[in-house]
């Protein structure tokens, strides 16, 4: 029987699956292009609430 996993224990949670790189780096492109959009409406219109405002980025930090 393998090591217990405190945390996990219980959970039914399926294997954990690796994400193909390609499908990584198209994600983290879109994130950079829509991290470029937001920056350039900021700097097209700068204000305090397009400063604060979060990206359509699902990789929002």
């Amino acid at each position: 029987m393998g090591t217990p996993r405190f945390f996990a224990a219980g959970t039914g949670l399926p294997p954990h699956q690796p994400v193909p790189l390609d499908v990584l780096l198209l994600q983290i492109e879109r994130h950079v292009r829509l991290e470029q959009a937001a920056a350039e409406s900021f700097i097209n219109q700068p204000s305090s609430a397009s400063l604060h405002s979060r990206t359509m980025s699902p990789l929002a930090h």
